[in-house]
């Protein structure tokens, strides 16, 4: 299991990874939005951020985790919404997957 605190080093640095391929950079405190109703991801960079996520989370151990499936995208608030929104999904998905 991730605790909160890796769960957004996890985020932070697939951040870094979007960031180096944009003129202005994702701010990574908590409360940023990342995805949504003024949101700094774009639907691309949101498929970039996943995918770069799901890597870092496999070098972790944490191969099972898949962060777009129906629970994500059946939620009521988007997991993608904010940056702790997402380290708390990446946190409950690591309690249910084997490192």
């Amino acid at each position: 299991m991730l605790t909160k605190t890796d769960a957004i080093s996890v985020v932070h640095n697939a951040i870094d990874d979007i960031n180096d391929l944009r003129e202005t950079p994702i701010t990574k405190d908590e409360a940023s939005i990342l995805f949504g109703n003024n949101g700094q991801l774009d639907s691309l960079e949101l498929v970039n951020l996943v995918v770069a996520l799901e890597e870092q989370l496999a070098d972790k151990g944490f191969d099972g985790i898949s962060l777009v499936d129906e629970k994500a995208m059946s939620q009521h608030r988007s997991p993608f919404r904010t940056v702790d929104s997402l380290s708390d999904y990446i946190c409950n998905l690591s309690q249910n997957t084997s490192q």
